[in-house]
């Protein structure tokens, strides 16, 4: 934790849940034997304090202001990966997010 928040760069995570399912392995699983809610919301509250931003996939776009209420910035994006081109596309998505939330909020590179 100490060393990601003083990186100097915003912290994003993608969701690895989209529409009540794990994308892959056994998140979703682990998450209902948990009795935690299988939702992109629960991954965010349980990355709380500890990222800038988190991308969630376009279909749970539903689920952003509740993120946004824990103070979590919030990125939609088709988070499933399919083929190569997906990949660079969200890896994409996310080095814009990463700059649009440097660019409001300078202070993180001087954390």
């Amino acid at each position: 934790r100490a060393w990601l928040r003083g990186c100097g760069a915003p912290v994003i995570a993608v969701s690895p849940i989209v529409a009540g399912d794990a994308i892959k392995g056994p998140t979703a699983k682990i998450m209902r034997e948990l009795n935690i809610a299988v939702s992109p919301a629960s991954v965010a509250k349980h990355y709380s304090g500890l990222v800038d931003g988190f991308v969630i996939d376009s279909t749970d776009a539903h689920l952003s202001d509740e993120i946004r209420a824990m103070g979590i910035t919030v990125h939609m994006a088709q988070t499933v990966m399919r083929s190569s081109t997906d990949r660079a596309a969200l890896a994409g998505e996310c080095l814009g997010f990463a700059q649009r939330i440097l660019a409001e909020r300078p202070e993180i590179a001087g954390r």
